[in-house]
């Protein structure tokens, strides 16, 4: 609502934007298991980040991540469709903050190695700094 305060429509779509692009694991789950249930994605996705233990026969099925994940993919086409029609704006904002908080995400667990992240968004936050353990 702070990037439109006076525009309920342009900030419902910012959100939309940037919760409905999940749902493609929803979609890469159910194509992979055959199960189209929200509870049995959401039951796989509560395990299949733990080590497997003895007699664990659960199946893996991989990272559930598409192409819309990607963002050098992704937000090169839509932020210039965003350039020539503005109402794409608050989409193209809602995607580009959600890639940004997923990458940064993955940029602070990766390898196990301790990282000092910044995280810098001009004219919504100050710089923030924190580091992994």
């Amino acid at each position: 609502m702070a990037l439109y305060p006076r525009r309920p429509a342009h900030a419902a779509a910012l959100v939309l934007a940037g919760t409905l692009i999940d749902l493609d694991h929803l979609l890469l789950y159910a194509l992979r298991t055959g199960d189209w249930s929200v509870v049995g994605a959401l039951r796989y996705n509560r395990y299949r980040h733990y080590w497997r233990q003895a007699g664990d026969t659960r199946p893996r099925y991989g990272p559930l991540r598409s192409w819309l994940h990607t963002p050098w993919l992704v937000l090169p086409p839509l932020w210039s469709c965003a350039a020539m029609y503005p109402a794409l704006r608050p989409v193209a904002l809602g995607l580009s903050l959600h890639l940004l908080l997923d990458h940064s995400y993955l940029l602070i667990h990766s390898g196990g190695k301790r990282l000092r992240v910044c995280l810098s968004i001009p004219g919504l936050m100050q710089r923030s700094c924190w580091q992994t353990s």
